[in-house]
């Protein structure tokens, strides 16, 4: 596998989208949760920036899910800071939470990707 950037923005894209959406929505409602969602998204955007600059010594597949890493931990730091904040209703907690779980996901079938063309290489 070898780097790509149309796949890299689409990635980051994708990872990004709904958080810059969901601050947005929040702006007008919490505009101190709105600013701190709109950071975190810039926080993963830099995050790619960083990786995508580094890719000579980082593999794609590895890149992929550091993404998808910052990626839950800027939606959990977002959603903690919510909460405390009482700014989300606590029924949608639970249900926003395991949305969260796609993440881990892609990361999991990316390792086996890797894992695959590894032993493929080695055959």
């Amino acid at each position: 596998m070898v780097w790509n950037k149309g796949a890299w923005i689409g990635s980051v894209v994708g990872c990004t989208t709904w958080m810059a959406l969901s601050a947005i929505a929040v702006l007008g409602h919490d505009p101190l949760l709105g600013g701190v969602a709109l950071a975190l998204v810039l926080g993963v955007v830099l995050f790619a920036r960083a990786l995508w600059q580094r890719r000579a010594a980082v593999h794609p597949i590895r890149a992929v899910q550091g993404l998808c890493a910052a990626t839950l931990v800027a939606a959990l730091a977002g959603i903690g800071f919510a909460l405390w904040r009482d700014s989300i209703p606590a029924e949608i907690t639970t249900p926003l939470l395991l949305s969260l779980v796609v993440l881990p996901l892609m990361a999991g079938v990316f390792e086996l990707r890797k894992r695959l063309e590894d032993r493929a290489l080695s055959h």
